[in-house]
C-alpha cells in the first residue's frame, strides 16, 4: 500500500487535499456488521488513548493555542494520504492548517485571520483565494475547524444520524451517517468519539460498495501558550500569492453593491428565501494563459433553516455575471463561448439554466426541472 502512495504525484496529492477541505460530508452506504467490524480493530483503541490522554488540551480554556498533528490514512495505516499540522486559537480568531505528503512536502495551506481565509491546495507559484466570511465563527467553520469538528457541527445541524453508540475501552463512541444533498446513491458511515466528536474511522460507500476507509490518527494534541508559540505560526505565503476572493455579502450589502446591476427573484420566492449571497472575482495572473477574469455574484435560495451542504450545489439560485463588451469578446475568444439570451439549456448534474443579458449584467437562472425556470424568470427583477 505504501508503494502506491509513493506512486502518487504531487498534483494528485494536492487534489485529494481540496476534496478532504471542502467536503464537510463524506458519503457512504454500509452495514452495521461492516462497522461493527471496525470496532474490532486495535488500532481504534490505540487512537481512543491518544483522544484519552489529551482530552483536558481539546476542552481548556482561552489564553492558549490548541496544536494538533492529525495523520490521515487509508484503510492500511501503511498508506498516508495526508498529515496536517493544526494551530487554532478560538479566543482571537487566528488559525493555520499545513498540509504534508507522506515524504514531508507542503502541498496545501489554511490561513484564518478574523473573518478572512486565505487557501491554496498547491503551495508555490499557484496562487491562493481569499474567502471573507461574515465572521470570525463562519470562517473558521469552512477552514482549519472543519478538520476536527466536522461532525459535531453536522450533528448540531441535524445533518447527521447517530445509529449506533456503545463503549471500547471505558470511552462511548457513536457510529454516525451522513446523507449529502448531491448524491442519493451516497452516504458516509464514521465511528465517531462521543465526548469529543472527533473522527475515528470514516467509510465511504457508493451504491452500497466500499469506495475507501479513511483514518484519522492524532499523533499530537496538545496547548501551547501563546507567548511559546514559534515565531510565524499564523503567517503564511499566501495572502501575497491570491488570485480570487470569496465574500459573503448581506442582502443590505448586495443592494449597495455598484459594480454592475444585480438581479433576483425577491427576498421570498415560492416557499423559499434567500438564505446566502456569495461574490466570486478572479483575477488575471498568468498572462499566457487564454484564462478570464470572473467577477460573478450568486444568490441561493432554501427553505427556513436550509444549510448548505458542502460538495453539492443548491438547487435553486441565480448567478449574475459582469458583462462588459470587453469581457464578452475575451470570452469568445477563449473556448468560443456564446451568451445564449432566453434559451434553455440543460445542466451537467441533471437540471436546466437559462441566461439573459441585461445591459451588463449576465443573469443565469438555475433550478432542477423545467417548470421551475419558468416560475423564476416571471419572478425575476433588479436587486435594489
Amino acid at each position: 500500500m505504501r508503494r502506491l502512495a509513493m506512486q502518487m504525484t504531487k498534483s494528485e496529492l494536492a487534489v485529494l487535499v481540496v476534496v478532504l477541505l471542502f467536503t464537510l460530508s463524506i458519503v457512504a452506504v454500509v452495514s452495521s456488521s461492516a462497522v461493527s467490524a471496525f470496532t474490532g480493530l486495535s488500532f481504534i483503541s490505540a487512537i481512543l488513548g491518544q483522544i484519552e490522554k489529551a482530552k483536558e488540551a481539546i476542552f481548556a480554556g482561552s489564553g492558549e493555542v490548541l496544536h494538533v498533528i492529525l495523520r490521515r490514512s487509508g484503510g492500511s495505516l501503511e498508506q498516508d494520504f495526508y498529515v496536517v499540522e493544526i494551530w487554532l486559537d478560538e479566543t482571537r480568531g487566528n488559525s493555520r492548517a499545513v498540509f504534508r505528503d507522506s515524504d514531508g512536502n507542503r502541498i496545501g495551506e489554511i490561513l484564518i485571520r478574523g473573518n478572512k481565509r486565505y487557501d491554496s491546495a498547491n503551495i508555490g507559484p499557484a496562487p491562493g483565494t481569499e474567502f471573507i466570511a461574515a465572521d470570525t465563527e463562519n470562517a473558521i467553520l469552512k477552514g482549519v475547524g472543519e478538520q476536527l469538528w466536522r461532525y459535531k457541527w453536522l450533528l448540531e445541524k441535524g445533518q447527521a444520524t447517530v445509529v449506533w453508540s456503545g463503549v471500547i475501552d471505558g470511552r462511548r463512541v457513536l457510529r454516525v451517517e451522513v446523507y449529502p444533498a448531491c448524491c442519493d446513491n451516497e452516504k458516509v458511515v464514521a465511528l465517531v468519539d462521543e465526548e469529543t466528536k472527533l473522527p475515528l474511522t470514516e467509510t465511504t460507500y457508493r451504491n452500497g460498495q466500499e469506495i475507501s476507509t479513511i483514518i484519522s490518527t492524532y499523533e499530537v494534541i496538545e496547548r501551547i501558550k501563546r507567548s511559546d508559540l514559534p515565531a510565524g505560526t499564523f503567517e503564511s505565503d499566501i495572502p501575497r500569492n491570491v488570485h480570487r476572493t470569496i465574500q459573503q455579502l448581506t442582502l443590505e450589502q448586495a443592494r449597495n453593491f455598484t459594480e454592475f446591476d444585480l438581479y433576483y427573484l425577491g427576498e421570498k420566492f415560492d416557499g423559499l428565501q434567500v438564505q446566502y449571497i456569495q461574490h466570486y472575482k478572479s483575477y488575471r495572473v498568468f498572462q499566457h494563459i487564454c484564462s478570464p477574469p470572473r467577477n460573478e455574484v450568486m444568490i441561493v435560495y432554501g427553505a427556513p433553516g436550509w444549510v448548505p451542504v458542502a460538495g453539492s450545489s443548491p438547487e435553486i439560485y441565480v448567478t449574475i455575471e459582469s458583462a462588459t463588451p470587453d469581457e464578452i469578446k475575451e470570452w469568445q475568444q477563449c473556448g468560443g463561448r456564446e451568451i445564449q439570451h432566453g434559451v434553455l439549456r440543460p445542466t451537467n448534474y441533471g437540471g436546466y439554466r437559462k441566461e439573459f443579458l441585461f445591459g451588463q449584467s449576465l443573469v443565469t437562472l438555475w433550478a432542477p426541472a423545467e417548470d421551475e425556470i419558468t416560475k423564476m424568470e416571471r419572478a425575476l427583477q433588479k436587486l435594489r
